[in-house]
């Protein structure tokens, strides 16, 4: 559609550059359409975590893409990343109801990606208890939401460990198996040992630890922490281009790596450089109190 196009194509000359919007030694911002930048600035990142425009569900706050086109949406900024070899895309979307049936725009996307080479590795699930009673009150109430997961590698690298708990019980021992074990895809250990569990692949984050911000779809940092520590090492570069209000770029400052976040709308950077700068001021006074103590 026209709109799609615009979207996408649109260079905003007049606006973005490869000057960065925002830079500091951890965070570069930029302002633009995420294409268009990255076909700019070549970074090459470890990995992306995003959380996209939901096609049409929020047009009367954001640009929006028609569902006929999200797909080809998709695939343009997926093919505008430099990633790392082996590196990660986490996609966080949930398709809407419309009239009683659930939206197959999503379905049709994760098709079109796999029949472009992109590999979908799994889908995880981020479970919100608190979530908001709206929608059909003749239904469950929606209390989930997707993570897609793809890679350019059918064996991508990521460090489930870096989400799991402290635990005795790290193995499996041949006693405590069945005779089928081997059709799971594991295998067996002399006992077990000690160490860190791997995560699961759902992670429960309640949405009343979102930021307040001027963004009608905000994540939370902790859930943006589990997807930055699943796919990338503490210094390495992770991108989202589509960052909003910055929520990922907090996250990233948490665990220590470097992140390059891009988004359209200038009033969402404004306020993503808020927080940044807010966090750095944060931290400054806790290193200063911490060396007086000392």
């Amino acid at each position: 559609s026209v709109l799609a196009e615009l979207f996408i194509s649109r260079s905003d000359c007049n606006q973005m550059t490869k000057k960065p919007f925002f830079e500091n030694e951890n965070v570069t911002l930029y302002h633009g359409n995420c294409v268009e930048v990255l076909k700019e600035i070549k970074q090459e990142v470890k990995g992306v975590i995003t959380s996209p425009p939901y096609a049409m569900q929020r047009k009367k706050l954001y640009d929006g893409i028609e569902e006929e086109d999200y797909p080809k949406f998709t695939l343009d900024w997926m093919n505008s990343i430099e990633l790392w070899d082996r590196g990660n895309v986490l996609i966080n979307i949930r398709e809407n109801i419309s009239d009683g049936i659930l939206s197959d725009y999503v379905l049709k996307t994760r098709l079109f990606l796999r029949e472009n080479d992109w590999k979908e590795i799994d889908e995880l699930i981020w479970i919100k208890p608190d979530s908001m009673p709206v929608g059909n009150n003749k239904r469950p109430r929606r209390s989930w939401e997707r993570v897609l997961w793809f890679s350019n590698h059918n064996q991508p690298i990521v460090y489930p460990k870096h989400n799991g708990n402290p635990s005795k019980r790290i193995g499996l021992p041949k006693e405590q198996t069945g005779k089928n074990t081997k059709q799971w895809g594991v295998g067996y250990s002399e006992g077990f040992s000690e160490g860190f569990s791997r995560c699961k692949d759902y992670v429960e984050v309640t949405i009343g630890t979102n930021a307040k911000t001027n963004h009608p779809a905000t994540y939370p940092v902790k859930f943006a922490e589990w997807m930055i520590k699943l796919i990338s090492l503490p210094g390495e570069i992770v991108l989202d281009p589509f960052i909003g209000s910055g929520s990922s770029a907090i996250a990233a400052l948490n665990t220590n790596r470097k992140i390059i976040g891009i988004d359209s709308k200038k009033e969402y950077l404004d306020f993503c450089v808020e927080r940044i700068n807010k966090y750095t001021k944060t931290q400054d006074s806790t290193s200063t109190l911490q060396g007086f103590l000392k």
